[in-house]
C-alpha cells in the first residue's frame, strides 16, 4: 500500500521475499492479462525443493455461500484448493491451462493498477491472516477476474524450507502471527463481509 502511490506502470507486482521466479514468468503473466482483461494473474505457485516442481497453489474455489439453519440465513467463507498441495504439476493429466480461477494467494501475483488503486489495495485492517481472501473478494466485487496463467512459475521458500529466523525477525514474526492480530482479523472479516461465526 505505501508503494501504491509511485507505481506509474499499467501493472503491479506483489512478491513476496522469500519467491524464486522462472526464467520468462513475468512475459507469461502480462501475456495472460493482455489476452484476457482479466484483474489479477496469479503463477503456478510451488513450494520447497526442487524448484518449480511441487504445487502449493495452482487456483481454487472461493465463496461465501448462504445456507438457512434454524430459519435464519447463515453466510460463510469456503475456499478449496483445486489440486493438493506437495504434487508434481507435470505429472497432471491433461496439463494445467490457462483459465479462471476463484482468487489468488498472496505468495505472488499481478494486478492492473487501475485495479488496485480502485479498491484501495490490501485493506489494512486485515493485519493477521487472510489477506489473500479478503483481497480476491474485493477484486471480484469490483466485477473483475482473476487468471491462473500456468506457464508463469514461481517457487515460494514454505514454513519447512525457510531460513532459521534471525533474532531481529522473531518480534516482528511474533506480531504478524500472534493470536491477538489472528483473532481481531476474523472478527473484522465477520464484520466486512457479514458473515456468520464459523470454524473457519
Amino acid at each position: 500500500n505505501m508503494a501504491l502511490a509511485q507505481v506509474k506502470t499499467k501493472y503491479a507486482v506483489f512478491a513476496d521475499n522469500d519467491v524464486v521466479v522462472m526464467k520468462g514468468w513475468l512475459s507469461e503473466l502480462i501475456n495472460c492479462a493482455e489476452e484476457t482483461g482479466c484483474a489479477i494473474v496469479s503463477p503456478l505457485t510451488c513450494q520447497d525443493m526442487p524448484f518449480h516442481e511441487n504445487i502449493h497453489f495452482a487456483g481454487g474455489e472461493l465463496e461465501i455461500k448462504e445456507e438457512k439453519k434454524d430459519g435464519e440465513i447463515q453466510r460463510f467463507i469456503h475456499e478449496t484448493h483445486t489440486y493438493k498441495q506437495g504434487i508434481k504439476h507435470f505429472e497432471i493429466n491433461p496439463p494445467l491451462k490457462r483459465g479462471p480461477i476463484g482468487y489468488t494467494e498472496a505468495h505472488c501475483f499481478l494486478i492492473r493498477t487501475d485495479i488496485l488503486k480502485k479498491i484501495n489495495g490490501f485493506d489494512e485492517n486485515v493485519k493477521g491472516t487472510r489477506e489473500h481472501v479478503d483481497f480476491s473478494l474485493m477484486v471480484r466485487q469490483a466485477g473483475r477476474m482473476i487468471y491462473l496463467e500456468p506457464k508463469s512459475i514461481m517457487t515460494f521458500m514454505s514454513h519447512f524450507s525457510a531460513a532459521k529466523l534471525e533474532p531481529w525477525e522473531e518480534d516482528f514474526y511474533n506480531l504478524r502471527w500472534s493470536d491477538a492480530w489472528e483473532y481481531d482479523t476474523l472478527k473484522y472479516l465477520l464484520k466486512k463481509w457479514d458473515l456468520t461465526e464459523s470454524s473457519y
